[in-house]
């Protein structure tokens, strides 16, 4: 019994599948250390994208309705502009017509009145 037994390697704890686990993440997690960040990164760049093409279609799609409103505005704004040269002249009239030292004048356009030393002319058509 006192025989020289072979020698046993030391014991080592016996690893759990749950160790094991750990040590391949832990391992995968120092091989690509910013993987987390690139990721999110790339997820970010994505969203931001997707969000940039759906406001340029939005865009396309207000471009005829922004153009056709120009268009509008621009024919209203020279209406307008005929319209106060028009209510300038009225206004000169009115201003005229209610005017007391041209009254007389007034009334000699619109009835053909003269004076009483004036002569009227009459241009007759030497043609006929």
């Amino acid at each position: 019994m006192n025989a020289i037994q072979p020698s046993r390697p030391p014991l080592q704890p016996q690893k759990t599948r749950r160790q094991e686990r750990r040590r391949k993440t832990v391992q995968r997690q120092q091989r690509h250390p910013n993987r987390t960040l690139v990721l999110e990164n790339t997820a970010k760049l994505f969203a931001n994208c997707a969000i940039s093409a759906i406001t340029l279609y939005g865009l396309v799609q207000l471009a005829p309705y922004l153009w056709s409103q120009q268009q509008k505005s621009n024919a209203i704004n020279t209406e307008v502009k005929q319209i106060e040269q028009r209510v300038g002249h009225l206004r000169q009239d009115l201003n005229r017509y209610f005017d007391p030292r041209q009254s007389y004048s007034l009334m000699k356009e619109q009835n053909n009145l003269i004076e009483p030393g004036q002569r009227q002319v009459y241009f007759l058509d030497k043609s006929r």
